[in-house]
């Protein structure tokens, strides 16, 4: 029940005058003058309540002198006059006197009373991780394991129990069990046979290893004490996703492929122990089941990576980290030690198939040994494409996010355009360019662009198709802001942003020129090279001095810009058409070509189209076609490279 100490002032007042029936019944007419006057009194009376409560910081309250030298309070503002007036059923006489009466009698206001009541405005949240490690290690101190799942205890009971003595060898109608492992083995039994038996337990006994004390340990001894540690605020900063991924998922497929190939050891309707049969039947579901999840822990293992040294930073982590490698299921090994392991598994699987299938004699059990095998082969070979794609489409849909592209009348400024378009080509078409799921980028780096006699630093990025030039821009992102496959960048990793210096330059209309050390040196230049960009007529339109800060890295830039062009040749030129490819099935860097036959090798694009008749009349569809002139049309220039 609410007391009258609990009430505002004008509550305590309000709720004495319900309860008094005869002075709310009481029917008395005033006159004006009356009327006026109590409304005066009260408003006296509030004035006056308010100034002996009103905090201390608050300004003193103006008055105004009278005629006879007393001093008055100002009269209050209609808003406060107004908080008596809408009471209902009020009589302003009558409740100016019950307040009055209300604030002789009340007592003095406490510390704590005269807080505000709207305190919780400004609630700040208590984190339990402010008052430091102290903190942090006495809740560790105490922690308590959770029970654990009834199912899981069930079923690695069942897991552990097995331990070999279900190895049936049968000789005809003779079986012989033995005990364990280490029991010596019926004499009927080859030795061949024997090691094939061995390797068909070491597949099952490698899984449930690695699933026990790895993929379990990792996920009760760091993942869900974490979790439940945050439930009780703390380590919030933490983002459990980033650093273990999709670790419960893994755990669950690998616990189910662990029961099929537990079926594979106590499989005892055949007469061979662990026949390929059950093991075909165990990697049934490899690729569609076990893979998926796997693929997408190993997608997030390089950003976990990332994100595991920023939280070196943060200590109370630290503190978390070390008392749960103290626990003895981690067997001394770290956290990273953990997370790699599942994709070191992945690569074991191939190597104990291919051990199987060497000691089984049997020419059918032995062709759905390498049938599974083969099968595991391809499902790791495509997961690792599908994981390096997705990692190298995630990047590059990070670096085209950092990379603007002015308008094309600020690439060319020398063009003077009406105000209304500028508008209309304020924006690219094709800011999306960089992020394309067929795109590889080769090779980036920094290099200086020489213009009007001065260098200007750029970032260059040399994709599979075109050859990029960027410069850094004001303004740098948020280190918050900053994606994850960015943050090992050596150039974008402080959040730099970058903007296009010029437009892409496409392989297939391009040629380069080593500029020889003399005649740079009088150029006032070194390790320089020239990218000449022409157009589809065969029309030179652009050149670009290019200056690297060594000469190692003006050779590689060389290097990889001729092989790179060359294989989008063969791609896209010499395999639509009769040419002869002068690279086909040859790796440059593999066979031994000199940096000269790479440089040839890279210009042969434009030794194509020179050699080829007019384009036809459908611009959009241009064919190339080459004549028997072996005369090269290149001219020498001084310094410069020349085509043979």
């Amino acid at each position: 029940m609410l007391t009258p100490m609990n009430l505002s002032v004008f509550q305590r007042a309000h709720l004495l005058w319900r309860s008094n029936p005869d002075t709310r019944d009481e029917k008395a007419s005033y006159s004006l003058e009356d009327r006026a006057t109590g409304r005066r009194r009260s408003e006296t009376v509030i004035n006056n309540f308010s100034q002996e409560h009103r905090s201390p910081v608050s300004k003193p309250r103006r008055t105004l002198r009278s005629e006879n030298g007393d001093h008055e309070p100002i009269r209050p503002t209609a808003r406060r006059a107004a908080v008596v007036s809408t009471l209902p059923d009020s009589d302003l006489t009558c409740l100016s006197d019950t307040i009055a009466s209300m604030q002789r009698n009340q007592p003095v206001l406490s510390a704590e009373m005269k807080r505000s009541r709207w305190n919780f405005l400004n609630f700040k949240s208590k984190d339990k991780d402010r008052s430091g490690n102290l903190k942090l290690e006495e809740v560790l101190h105490r922690w308590k394991t959770k029970d654990e799942d009834l199912t899981l205890v069930s079923t690695l009971r069942e897991l552990t129990s097995c331990k070999g003595e279900n190895r049936w060898h049968r000789n005809g109608s003779h079986t012989t069990k033995h005990s364990s492992i280490s029991a010596p083995f019926h004499s009927s039994t080859s030795t061949r046979e024997r090691k094939r038996q061995d390797a068909v337990w070491e597949l099952f006994t490698s899984e449930r290893t690695y699933l026990i004390d790895h993929l379990l340990v990792l996920q009760q001894v760091f993942m869900e004490p974490l979790q439940e540690l945050q439930c009780d605020g703390y380590l919030l900063a933490v983002d459990v996703r980033s650093v273990f991924g999709n670790l419960e998922e893994v755990c669950k497929v690998s616990l189910d492929f662990c029961r099929a190939l537990l079926n594979v050891v106590e499989d005892k309707t055949s007469h061979h122990f662990g026949c390929a049969n059950s093991i075909e039947t165990a990697f049934e579901s490899f690729g569609s089941v076990l893979c998926p999840p796997y693929q997408r822990y190993c997608t997030s293992y390089t950003n976990s990576i990332t994100y595991r040294e920023e939280l070196k930073q943060n200590e109370d982590f630290g503190v978390f980290l070390k008392w749960c490698e103290r626990n003895p299921k981690c067997q001394r090994l770290k956290l990273n030690d953990f997370l790699v392991s599942p994709m070191q598994h992945l690569t074991k699987y191939p190597l104990l198939l291919r051990h199987i299938a060497e000691y089984t004699s049997d020419k059918s059990q032995n062709a759905l040994i390498e049938t599974t095998l083969l099968a595991v082969q391809e499902s790791l070979k495509a997961l690792d494409g599908k994981v390096s794609w997705l990692t190298h489409f995630q990047f590059l849909q990070d670096l085209q996010s950092s990379i603007s592209w002015p308008p094309v009348y600020e690439l060319d400024t020398k063009t003077t355009l009406p105000e209304p378009l500028r508008h209309a080509l304020s924006i690219q078409p094709c800011r999306n360019l960089i992020a394309n799921p067929k795109r590889q980028l080769i090779l980036d780096g920094s290099l200086s662009i020489v213009e009007n006699g001065r260098s200007i630093e750029i970032y260059a990025l040399l994709f599979d198709d075109m050859m990029v030039f960027t410069r850094p821009r004001k303004g740098k992102r948020k280190a918050s802001e900053i994606p994850s496959s960015l943050k090992r960048h050596p150039v974008l990793k402080d959040g730099t942003l970058l903007m296009v210096h010029r437009q892409p330059v496409a392989l297939d209309r391009f040629m380069v020129y080593d500029v020889e050390t003399e005649h740079a040196s009088s150029l006032g230049v070194k390790n320089a090279f020239l990218v000449v960009q022409e157009n589809r007529f065969q029309q030179m339109t652009t050149i670009t001095m290019l200056q690297a800060s060594s000469e190692d890295l003006k050779r590689k830039w060389l290097t990889r810009l001729a092989s790179t062009a060359a294989q989008w040749m063969e791609k896209h030129i010499y395999a639509a058409t009769s040419i002869s490819s002068p690279c086909i099935n040859r790796k440059p860097d593999e066979n031994g070509l000199s940096d000269q036959e790479l440089l040839n090798i890279g210009t042969r694009s434009r030794l194509a189209r020179q050699k080829s008749v007019e384009p036809s009349d459908d611009l959009s569809n241009e064919t190339f076609s080459v004549t028997s002139d072996s005369k090269s049309p290149w001219l020498e220039l001084n310094g410069c490279f020349i085509d043979p």
